[in-house]
């Protein structure tokens, strides 16, 4: 995708809401990174943006895979990030099992309502943790990104719920998204780490 088209695919698409399908918020963060982290844009320049991706040395592939101990500067990083995303998982396990409770009863209703709010709120407080905590990269991106598709997944389910018709699955791939947020933000901490 080039910049170009980047730009108009987000003018001319929004999402929001319920039923949003995965490809789209792909196809949307795709856009996003092209515009964002495929390189320096310099009084117009998009060159780098329609660059393909370089090959990455077997020096930048070993400090990839290499273990990073926690560190004194490390560690508590690590931990805000661990009980942000606890914090996350304890508040849309709650609000769900709400709604599952009262499965068959008039109150889901009010039980879908009212864990909308207190789920984006736990997901967008882990979002900023991993936003205030991590450093710029590829990995800190991608953790973000996994939040919000735990969020859509949530807000799926939800949607479902209304009509009775709601899949396990979407909570547990919601569980996923989270794990793997916080997989990614470490990695960009302790990327960053290696660096010094």
């Amino acid at each position: 995708m080039t910049r170009d088209e980047a730009l108009d695919f987000l003018t001319k698409r929004a999402y929001a809401g319920c039923g949003q399908s995965h490809s789209l918020i792909r196809k949307v963060d795709e856009a996003r990174d092209v515009l964002l982290f495929d390189g320096p844009v310099v009084a117009g320049n998009t060159e780098a943006l329609d660059a393909p991706p370089r090959t990455l040395t077997s020096a930048e592939l070993e400090r990839l895979f290499t273990y990073q101990p926690p560190t004194d500067e490390t560690s508590p990083k690590y931990a805000r990030i661990d009980d942000a995303m606890s914090a996350a998982v304890l508040v849309m396990d709650r609000h769900t099992a709400d709604v599952v409770m009262f499965e068959h009863d008039a109150r889901q209703s009010d039980a879908i309502r009212l864990a909308f709010e207190p789920v984006r709120q736990a997901f967008l407080a882990f979002a900023t943790v991993i936003n205030e905590t991590c450093p710029e990269s590829a990995d800190k991106t991608a953790a973000i990104r996994c939040v919000r598709l735990a969020r859509n997944a949530v807000n799926e389910w939800l949607c479902q719920a209304r009509r009775r018709t709601t899949s396990k699955h979407l909570l547990e791939l919601a569980h996923d998204e989270l794990m793997k947020a916080r997989w990614q933000a470490n990695a960009s901490i302790a990327l960053e780490a290696s660096r010094s």
